[in-house]
């Protein structure tokens, strides 16, 4: 991995909340791939369920939704849907280990 000053750490994103991390060495024009997975969540906004791709959901992973405020709303562990039926529309963040991501609920 580069070091020094002449590094710069670049997300690129995409609509459905993926992103993927890049360093680049602007000394050698090194672009270095540092994340395993795009990650995303959707659709978004979402109505009945939520899907999410790209996240390693190993055994007893849990998954948390919480509101705005930050209290938890529903919790799950290994799934790729969220049934999010149980839950009013809002605004809410999506925790899976150490990943956050926003999304709406109509």
């Amino acid at each position: 991995m580069p070091s020094g000053n002449n590094i710069l750490i670049q997300a690129k994103a995409w609509a459905g909340m993926g992103y993927e991390l890049y360093i680049i060495d602007f000394s050698n024009g090194v672009e270095q791939k540092i994340s395993k997975s795009i990650k995303k969540i959707f659709p978004n906004p979402a109505t009945n369920s939520l899907k999410l791709s790209g996240f390693e959901l190993e055994n007893g992973k849990p998954i948390y939704i919480s509101d705005l405020m930050g209290r938890t709303v529903f919790k799950t562990v290994n799934t790729e849907e969220i049934n999010l039926e149980s839950i009013p529309p809002c605004s809410y963040w999506l925790k899976v280990g150490n990943d956050i991501m926003r999304f709406v609920k109509e």
